[in-house]
């Protein structure tokens, strides 16, 4: 363990409440100093049992997604869980929740809100009480002169004695643009790109704002020992980086003043000490060594009284890969498998997969790029799991070249994979691939395909610089994706023969569906288009839209993204 001490670069007074202030200090010490004024909050109604017995034992429950915006459910439950955690509650680990409502086939009752056999799901994961949510807005809103976020919420508690309701309330958060004075030194951009995996960036901090807000005020039972300290906010500096050795790990905690603090990196350092640099805001430092390794892992904060009560924060957001990198080879020529174990890997230098040679990456597995590609002559099999994902990113602040299915006879199936900050995420040309669960964000452009088949289902294409997909002289099946927020525009197509439904396309730049041919219209019915007016779909070319789906296609939005 190597303890590194923090610069001192933080204003002389005591912080002050509020999520926008704790967001503030935290930038502070990774990048600088600055303040800002807090947002103001909206009304928002309770309601409390006038009678009742608090349980000990809480799961939260997987939220629903009532916005068109993929993924919102997940995010926003995650920031109200590690919120929920700090109170005095044994609480069920997400992971295992989510794997009991997966094997029971509960979570498309959510997603189409339907009663919950709730007898059956206290039993299932042991618990006394149980939390549901529901997010209801999410993202930004627009007047005629101004912007603004809102998170609209609804949480409600329920006992498992007789699935009565303890406490609910549905709250709503607003940030208008312009609330926030960003300093000229570029720190709203740090923090966009060194916190969270979106660009969701205004409604993540409005629902981290929120979510503390309600836990505020839900029924907390007293403790048996003494009370345990609160903790605000933990955030660290590795979000969407490959730490190397001799680099340096950085991590935040606000919490109460006055305690003592400690943070671990699981399978690596246990409980280090963190400094109190100013009333209740804590910081710590670790500079990796060369035998260290992690991929994915959760850091975990800890803030302890003098009375030896104990705080705990696991951050579920982001996640850390940290360690001396596995180099791929430049060809590949016999059957490889990539693990976990030996991740993260490594493209240094254009890697080819020959004919013949199948490449196979299994659940966890970390690839990072220093500007080069991965091309498959062969076969590519990348089966992760929902809770266990593929990732391919780059190491550099330049993009990546991506992967490349390449002129191959063998099917390539790709299942539960990131790929992001790549000139195209996946160029497929002449092969044949199967696609499920992919996200493809924050990339040049998503998918291109030429003179190939694809079948792409419950996937995620967002936030490309030019064009999600594209397909020139292919058959392309597309069902239950998401494509949206793509600069250019959402899907292209061009001789191609496409078939499309249960699909979420809309908010992409500028159309959301291209047909190149003059001659065939591509039938397209049964798709959401963010609007159920036929002359606001954003359509050019021959395109055959009816019937329209008046809204986005239920469970479409949640739990894998």
């Amino acid at each position: 363990m190597t303890a590194i001490p923090e610069k001192d670069c933080l204003p002389r007074q005591p912080l002050p409440n509020g999520i926008w202030f704790a967001i503030a200090a935290i930038l502070a010490i990774l990048s600088g100093c600055y303040s800002t004024p807090q947002a103001i909050p909206d009304i928002q109604q309770t309601m409390v049992a006038d009678s009742f017995v608090l349980p000990s034992r809480v799961a939260v429950l997987p939220f629903r997604n009532e916005t068109d915006q993929p993924g919102a459910g997940v995010q926003v439950r995650r920031i109200f869980y590690n919120y929920f955690s700090s109170l005095n509650y044994r609480d069920s680990e997400l992971i295992i929740v989510d794997n009991i409502f997966k094997e029971n086939d509960w979570l498309k009752l959510i997603a189409n809100g339907e009663r919950l056999p709730w007898k059956q799901i206290c039993k299932a994961l042991n618990v006394d009480g149980f939390i549901t949510g529901s997010v209801r807005e999410f993202g930004k809103m627009y007047a005629v002169l101004y912007a603004q976020t809102e998170v609209t919420m609804a949480v409600q508690f329920r006992s498992c004695i007789n699935g009565s309701y303890i406490w609910q309330e549905e709250s709503r958060e607003t940030k208008r643009d312009g609330d926030i004075a960003f300093s000229p030194t570029g720190l709203a951009a740090a923090l966009v790109t060194t916190f969270f995996k979106h660009q969701d960036i205004s409604a993540l901090e409005v629902a981290a704002k929120l979510s503390m807000k309600l836990t505020l005020d839900m029924p907390n039972p007293d403790s048996l020992l003494a009370v345990p300290p609160e903790i605000t906010l933990f955030l660290h500096n590795a979000r969407r980086r490959l730490l190397l050795p001799n680099q340096i790990l950085r991590v935040v905690l606000l919490g109460e003043p006055g305690q003592s603090a400690y943070w671990s990196i699981p399978k690596i350092s246990d409980r280090m000490a963190m400094v109190e640099k100013q009333p209740g805001t804590y910081v710590g430092q670790y500079k990796i060594l060369p035998d260290d390794r992690a991929v994915n892992a959760q850091l975990v904060a800890y803030l302890v009284s003098e009375e030896n009560a104990e705080t705990r924060w696991v951050d579920i957001l982001e996640s850390v890969t940290l360690g001396a990198p596995t180099r791929l080879p430049d060809i590949i020529s016999e059957d490889t498998v990539l693990s976990p174990r030996n991740s993260p890997y490594l493209i240094d230098g254009i890697v080819l997969v020959k004919q013949g040679a199948e490449l196979k990456v299994l659940p966890g597995t970390a690839i990072w790029s220093t500007g080069a590609g991965l091309v498959v002559d062969g076969q590519l099999t990348a089966i992760g799991q929902s809770n266990n994902r593929i990732s391919f990113d780059s190491l550099s602040a330049s993009r990546w070249k991506g992967i490349t299915l390449h002129e191959s006879s063998a099917s390539s199936q790709l299942e539960n994979i990131d790929i992001s900050n790549a000139e195209i995420a996946l160029n497929v040309f002449q092969a044949n691939a199967k696609i499920t669960g992919l996200i493809l964000e924050n990339n040049q452009w998503g998918i291109v395909a030429q003179n190939s088949e694809l079948e792409i289902e419950n996937s995620l294409i967002r936030h490309s610089e030019q064009v999600g997909l594209s397909g020139r002289n292919s058959q392309i099946h597309l069902k239950s994706n998401y494509i949206t927020y793509n600069k250019s525009g959402g899907a292209q197509f061009e001789g191609s023969l496409v078939e499309a439904s249960n699909n979420a396309i809309f908010a992409n730049g500028d159309w959301n569906i291209r047909n190149i041919d003059n001659a065939d219209y591509l039938q397209l019915g049964n798709n959401w288009w963010g609007t159920a007016k036929p002359e606001e779909t954003k359509v050019i070319g021959k395109v055959n839209m009816q019937p329209l789906l008046e809204k986005s296609p239920q469970g479409l939005t949640d739990f894998d993204f």
